[in-house]
């Protein structure tokens, strides 16, 4: 019996002590100065206080409470639902708090004020309440919600601004002060935008927040100077990452709110590749609120952005600044196309313009014969500074037969290596006297004609020294070169057409002369079309074609087998 009985003492000793950590009590609301700490709250008002609710919340510096004041002679209590919607946004609150992880948070007051209806022409942009919150760190959170009444929106609104206005009482208490001074709309106002979803379930918000991103991301607005829209982001790291990652990632935002401070801090709370990663999810349509509701774009609402059109070979360049979200078009003509990017890091993607179809990086060979000819272009560059990204587009195929021919020699099918002939002998033959070419290095290359009409060569390295001696001394020219092709062939009139669609040479010559030295670069594009008069028997090829002085080139292949991959 005594045993009990000092039970029931100690039970009752311990529920006089104030709970480990927790704040001793909140402040009189009755007062002016302490109605005072509340914005929009005009200096000198005093209220007749009523608390209408207080629901506990834990959090990792002890226990915690939100509470619910109003005037009691204020007419808001006449609004239809608000009370309910101001309850169920408090409870709901509590909740959602549990799902965030280590959190610090000061007891929170909600003073209700009825505001009258908005002014004519503001319902739908002040909804049915707006809100304040300021924190007087280790002792207080005030929110003034203000009542409006008769205004657009939803009622659960009301709930939505509580829960959203909470959140800013958790990151003045979680942020060390010199970031929450340093605060930012995109992450201040779109993470507690996060929150709210996080604890409202409603049905209607995710394509509001998605409207409200891509409106930002049609202007080119960069992420760090959006407010609200940018929740969606937020909703993309909490799905990826659990709600627990929100406030780690705010802890990594910079404690100066200039531009610089806000890019160099982003990059380092995220590798590159989760940013891209984050723009896919968003041109896919697979970013989802924070109870797993989905929305799909209707057909055409998402904007293109800009459409890249290659009809031959050449470079795009796009400058890809930092966090801003390019989208586009890469569109090409018919046929093979190989594409390069520079720089070769994951600012940027691409992929088939068809459902499933996977991101990859822009470097890529691309067949528009089967795939189609749009690759979807996504970039969020999470570099300090601007990036202008080349796109090196080569058409190795195209889709149209050479020179509006489609007939091809099965003889002339197959894999040839030169062997004799060709340019370097025409021109011992028929250039001047005083000419000569004392060095000559090549490599083995081999030439590919397939059954299809298309062709590919080896890359062919070649060496010439080059020696001219005229009246006033010699002049000399050692150069190298590598050549290379790849494109379409057929047959027409009897003669064999080659034409070339991408490749060309390239290298550099070094001169030297009485009266002048120096290098000479070597870029030559494709030579387009050649027609040549042929011979082909089962091992040899022999080809003629003629040259605007001199005699005609005579070049010689014979087959090899197996042909090269």
């Amino acid at each position: 019996m005594n045993r009990i009985f000092l039970l029931g003492l100690l039970a009752l000793a311990t529920s006089l002590v104030p709970e480990r950590g927790a704040l001793a009590s909140f402040g009189d609301c009755s007062t002016t100065a302490y109605l005072g700490h509340f914005d929009g709250v005009p200096g000198g008002t005093s209220i007749t206080c009523r608390e209408r609710l207080r629901v506990p919340v834990s959090t990792s510096e002890g226990g915690r409470h939100i509470r619910i004041i109003q005037d009691d002679g204020d007419s808001w209590s006449a609004i239809p639902g608000a009370e309910t919607q101001m309850e169920r946004g408090v409870r709901a609150t509590a909740r959602a708090l549990r799902r965030i992880g280590s959190f610090e948070m000061d007891d929170v007051t909600i003073l209700v004020r009825h505001a009258g209806p908005p002014r004519p022409g503001d319902e739908d942009l002040v909804g049915p309440a707006e809100a304040y919150a300021d924190g007087d760190r280790g002792r207080e959170c005030y929110i003034t919600l203000l009542l409006h009444g008769e205004a657009g929106g939803r009622p659960s609104d009301i709930a939505w601004t509580v829960a959203h206005e909470v959140f800013h009482c958790v990151q003045i208490a979680s942020l060390e002060p010199r970031r929450e001074r340093a605060r930012r709309d995109w992450w201040s106002e779109g993470s507690a935008e996060w929150f709210a979803n996080l604890a409202i379930e409603e049905e209607g918000v995710l394509p509001e927040l998605m409207g409200d991103f891509e409106a930002a991301v049609e202007a080119g607005t960069p992420l760090y100077r959006m407010s609200y829209e940018a929740a969606l982001f937020f909703l993309w790291l909490g799905n990826e990452r659990r709600p627990s990652a929100i406030l780690p990632f705010l802890r990594q935002m910079a404690t100066s709110s200039s531009d610089g401070a806000q890019i160099t801090a982003m990059g380092d709370a995220l590798p590159a590749e989760d940013w891209q990663h984050f723009a896919q999810d968003y041109l896919d349509g697979a970013i989802g609120g924070a109870h797993g509701e989905r929305y799909r774009w209707p057909a055409g609402s998402m904007g293109d952005g800009t459409t890249w059109r290659f009809e031959g070979n050449r470079v795009e360049r796009i400058e890809l600044a930092p966090f801003v979200l390019t989208r586009g078009w890469l569109d090409f003509d018919c046929g093979t196309w190989h594409l390069e990017s520079r720089p070769g890091r994951s600012e940027a993607a691409a992929r088939r313009d068809e459902p499933g179809a996977a991101w990859a990086a822009v470097a890529r060979d691309h067949d528009t014969r089967s795939e189609g000819d749009r690759l979807r272009f996504g970039a969020l560059s999470a570099e300090p500074a601007a990036v202008t990204l080349e796109i090196d587009a080569e058409r190795r195929e195209a889709c149209a037969p050479c020179a509006s021919s489609e007939e091809v020699d099965a003889c002339v099918v197959g894999a040839w290596r030169m062997t004799g002939g060709g340019a370097v002998e025409w021109m011992r033959q028929f250039m001047p006297p005083n000419v000569s070419l004392p060095v000559h290095e090549r490599s083995d290359s081999a030439m590919v004609l397939r059954d299809d009409g298309t062709y590919w060569t080896q890359p062919l390295t070649q060496r010439l020294v080059i020696i001219a001696r005229e009246p006033d001394g010699i002049n000399k020219a050692d150069g190298t070169a590598v050549a290379q092709g790849a494109g379409r062939w057929s047959i027409q009139g009897g003669e064999l057409q080659i034409c070339q669609e991408s490749g060309g040479l390239s290298g550099n010559a070094q001169l030297s002369g009485p009266s002048f030295s120096g290098n000479l670069p070597l870029e030559m594009p494709g030579a387009g079309v050649i027609s040549m008069t042929y011979s082909c028997s089962e091992t040899t090829l022999q080809t003629n074609m003629d040259m605007p002085q001199g005699g005609p080139m005579r070049t010689t292949y014979s087959r090899i087998s197996p042909p090269p991959e």
